[in-house]
């Protein structure tokens, strides 16, 4: 993932079990429909960089960006429970409290869960979802990696020196290449966002549960809006053939496999990830239609 920060213009909500989230607002805060942006673990607000500067994005929509619960600027409550239950409803109360009547949730990774509960939720308010790089089971091989780095978290070792083996798993070799020099900065950065170590154990604890995929049959089952998927052919964490999976559970959905990239595919192939999202905002009404006709594009004419 990229390092570089981005600007926080920050508000805190509390919740009713004492948390304490830290949400970001972006784009055209006057705008009446909103873009509302699920990240997956280890970034937050900044894990959507390249989406967050993207013109149209930025000119059309308010954009709802937090960092979840024991990450980033917020807190986790003292002898609460964590899981992603708790991430489902602090998306769906923050959600709720920006009103705005029409919104499209988009979700990475883990987040793409927590996308689809939101779509549930708020039938009457969501438009459509994305889901980037979606997963609805752990496989054998992501689940001995998620084990390991639980149990060294557990025996104190710090997040920063386990970060490589999740970072190598993230992305393509050809991304990993531009960021070998870098990996030291990058691994301080994330442990840094990482407040409470306890946090990430418990999504890795809920993640690697027996009836995790029953729950995300679940919630899809919930979804009647249209539903985007992306993918990338080189995702290590959730491989494309997931996607298919995923996209078998939601009768409006429309896959896309890109030929190249990894998991953190809103990183590596931004461009190819706005333009999907764009078409999409087209699709549902949320934005016009400004693209040439095929007419024109062409060099027709009169």
């Amino acid at each position: 993932m990229s390092a570089v920060h981005a600007a926080r213009a920050e508000r805190f909500a509390r919740q009713r079990d004492g948390a304490s989230l830290c949400c970001v607002r972006d784009g055209s805060l006057e705008s009446q429909r909103g873009l509302f942006f699920l990240n997956g673990l280890y970034y937050g607000p900044e894990a959507w960089i390249k989406q967050r500067r993207y013109g149209l994005f930025k000119r059309s929509f308010r954009m709802l960006l937090h960092d979840y619960r024991g990450f980033g600027g917020s807190t986790c409550a003292p002898g609460s429970s964590f899981g992603m239950s708790e991430l489902v409803q602090d998306a769906v109360h923050l959600i709720a409290a920006e009103q705005v009547p029409e919104a499209v949730v988009i979700g990475h990774s883990i987040g793409c869960a927590v996308a689809l509960a939101c779509a549930a939720e708020h039938a009457a308010t969501v438009r459509a979802v994305v889901l980037l790089a979606a997963g609805m089971r752990v496989s054998p091989r992501l689940r001995v990696m998620l084990e390991a780095i639980g149990g060294l978290l557990r025996e104190g070792v710090p997040f920063a020196r386990l970060y490589p083996f999740a970072l190598a798993w993230h992305h393509s070799e050809r991304y990993l290449e531009k960021l070998t020099a870098q990996q030291t900065q990058y691994a301080d950065a994330v442990s840094g966002y990482i407040n409470d170590p306890s946090a990430l154990e418990a999504l890795y604890h809920d993640l690697l549960a027996d009836d995790i995929e029953e729950r995300f049959q679940d919630v899809a089952s919930r979804v009647r809006v249209p539903v985007l998927i992306v993918s990338a052919a080189e995702d290590m964490v959730f491989p494309p053939g997931m996607q298919h999976e995923v996209a078998a559970l939601l009768p409006q959905s429309r896959l896309v496999i890109l030929e190249s990239g990894g998991h953190a595919i809103q990183v590596e192939q931004h461009a190819a990830v706005n333009r999907a999202i764009e078409e999409l905002l087209v699709e549902v009404g949320l934005v016009a239609d400004d693209r040439p006709s095929e007419r024109t594009s062409r060099g027709g004419g009169a």
